[in-house]
């Protein structure tokens, strides 16, 4: 073999010896269970070599997923394919650096924008029901706004048990209201006069004789509540386990339509049996 020859093969075993690999393992981040048949990516635009700026893998049965060659000197940020899907805590890959087993990666099933969803199954789902707010009629002898719904839902969106009630975005996790949808039986007087007959109010109970209320807040047990934060994104992940069966009103603070929720299995009112609001008074005997 003449030196011509030799130079070209020294240097491709060189640069082969270079050339590093990397396993991971997708786990579904709710339940741990792997995540099979999807494609992994692993991205380095900064990357001189445009060979090196995109290394690809795929998930088996078992959740892992192998990146045969990465470049020394390129680092790898990780990312699915899908867009519904979340990495959490996902490592950057230094590339030229061999493989010592594969690093388990959680992925959440998340909405790929901000906004509210419903999530059974692995599944995410719409919130379709919603309804214009009401603001224009105060509690009788009172200063205190009575908020309502313009429709009284009988059947709005159902999160059923073993669900989850899924928030995406850092604001919007900072001013969504999640507020009981509460029945008023009979009539109830407004200061104005007029009146209102077997409606519901968002965060307000009424007494029997439809003249006086009291706030009622909704019972959000946080320690069951999952809160997952990515660079920039906040989705948090309310179980239905979370709050009392019932309808909720979820809304911002001016917002002149809200969504309309039913977590688990609907009661006789399909309403929230939540308690008085902190500091508020007793609730009026029937």
């Amino acid at each position: 073999m003449n030196t011509r020859t030799l130079l070209p093969l020294l240097s491709l075993t060189i640069a082969c010896s270079s050339a590093g690999n990397f396993e991971g393992k997708l786990v579904d981040g709710m339940t741990g269970q792997p995540r099979a048949d999807l494609v992994v990516l692993g991205k380095a635009p900064d990357s001189s070599d445009m060979a090196c700026q995109i290394v690809e893998g795929k998930t088996d049965a078992s959740g892992v997923f192998r990146f045969p060659k990465t470049c020394k000197g390129a680092n790898y940020t990780l990312e699915v394919k899908d867009k519904t899907l979340l990495l959490a805590d996902a490592p950057k890959v230094e590339g030229g650096v061999k493989s010592t087993g594969p690093v388990e990666i959680k992925a959440w099933r998340a909405p790929a924008g901000d906004g509210v969803s419903t999530l059974k199954d692995d599944k995410l789902g719409n919130v379709a029901s919603r309804s214009a707010l009401k603001r224009d009629e105060k509690v009788k002898g009172s200063e205190t706004v009575a908020l309502f719904t313009k429709e009284k839902f009988k059947t709005p969106t159902t999160i059923e048990d073993g669900g989850y009630l899924v928030i995406a975005g850092k604001d919007l996790n900072g001013k969504l209201k999640i507020e009981p949808i509460v029945p008023a039986a009979g009539v109830v007087t407004f200061e104005s006069g007029n009146t209102l007959e077997n409606h519901v109010f968002v965060g307000l109970r009424f007494a029997a004789d439809g003249l006086s209320a009291e706030p009622v807040a909704a019972q959000l047990d946080n320690a069951a509540v999952k809160t997952l934060t990515v660079g920039n994104t906040v989705v948090r992940y309310i179980p239905t386990s979370a709050l009392p069966n019932g309808q909720y009103a979820l809304y911002s603070e001016g917002d002149k339509e809200a969504l309309v929720v039913q977590l688990g299995k609907a009661e006789a009112t399909g309403t929230a049996a939540a308690p008085p609001a902190e500091g508020a008074a007793a609730p009026a005997t029937p």
